[in-house]
């Protein structure tokens, strides 16, 4: 009898460990948020449905075995996404090997958009179009300032069905430029060297960019598992940057601003530059809405002088080197920018 009770007890407790094992499991071996309505008492729309926004890493063993889970052939990037969409998500980013873990703590996580009270100067220095030793240059005087941040739509999901279903869907991490001329004169100064190292925000909305986020593109595969009867927002970390900037000739021992054709007005331009980022974050409920937020900011540096010379006087166009007005030319800028009466 002792035998038989053993042996009842020794298969009741491998059930409970089998039942436990894949209940963590099916969600990636950790304790996750329960996006269903019925969980949280309440249909779909209401506000008990506005969960912790997280991303959830999953292990290596979880990620095998949802290989045999059924794989959805459709899904959708950016805007596109409107036919589909998880209770206890997953997301695997491996191809980098790291991944930001984002949690309730992370205001920004919170809103589809937020937009700064002032707009943080982030970085200011000199940019060479070109230089040539003891002889001429000429650099762009920059400033750079944080516009916004956004978390851009790349995947909504649905999973209708009574089985877990894994998705995959590849993203681009990269450092870009707005296209168009701005896109030319970014290349020609390397406007997107100043990104990598540099470092935004505060608290627990600081980032800092890394280099694989900072220079050019990258392809990733993102995946994640979708429980029966759920959905998913997943959405990629975007910040967009506007980069003002004047131009300043080495020439004859003298700084000069570059001027206008035949006149004495200051060129200026100005770059927009976005990093779409290594930071994902997934929800059971769409983002909505924008905060305002108030970031620290550099102070603002003198960028008119140089070695203990400075900038006192501004060239017209036509007094301009050769050599200045063709690389201004082929950067995009025409020198076309004149005073108005």
């Amino acid at each position: 009898m002792k035998s038989i009770f053993s042996n009842l007890n020794d298969r009741r407790k491998n059930q409970k460990a089998k039942e436990e094992y894949n209940k963590r499991a099916d969600h990636g071996g950790e304790e996750v948020e329960d996006f269903s309505a019925e969980a949280n008492g309440s249909d779909e729309n209401s506000e008990a449905r506005k969960t912790p926004r997280t991303e959830i890493r999953a292990s290596d063993a979880d990620v095998d075995r949802a290989d045999d889970l059924p794989l959805p052939e459709a899904f959708a990037t950016e805007t596109a996404a409107k036919e589909f969409g998880v209770k206890g998500p997953q997301v695997d980013s491996t191809s980098w090997g790291t991944s930001s873990k984002l949690t309730s703590t992370d205001s920004l996580s919170n809103f589809l958009t937020t937009k700064m009270t002032s707009n943080p100067l982030c970085y200011q220095g000199k940019r060479f179009i070109y230089n040539v030793i003891y002889f001429e240059a000429l650099y762009a005087a920059c400033r750079t300032y944080l516009e916004r941040v956004e978390n851009v739509l790349v995947c909504y999901w649905k999973n209708d069905t009574d089985t877990n279903q894994k998705l995959k869907l590849e993203c681009t991490v990269q450092c870009t430029p707005q296209p168009g001329s701005s896109e030319i004169l970014a290349k020609s100064i390397n406007l997107l060297g100043i990104f990598e190292g540099l470092t935004v925000g505060t608290g627990a909305d600081a980032k800092t960019f890394g280099i694989v986020e900072s220079t050019g593109s990258t392809k990733c595969t993102m995946s994640a598992i979708v429980s029966p009867r759920s959905k998913i927002w997943l959405y990629q970390r975007r910040y967009v940057f506007r980069t003002n900037m004047t131009f300043v000739l080495d020439s004859w021992n003298t700084l000069s601003n570059v001027g206008s054709p035949g006149g004495y007005h200051i060129q200026e331009e100005t770059c927009f530059c976005h990093i779409d980022t290594q930071d994902f974050v997934i929800t059971g409920a769409e983002l909505t809405g924008e905060q305002m937020v108030d970031w620290p900011s550099e102070s603002v540096a003198d960028l008119m002088e140089d070695n203990g010379r400075r900038v006192e006087q501004t060239k017209m166009w036509e007094k301009l080197t050769t050599r200045c007005r063709n690389a201004l030319t082929e950067s995009g800028v025409h020198g076309c920018q004149v005073d108005v009466d």
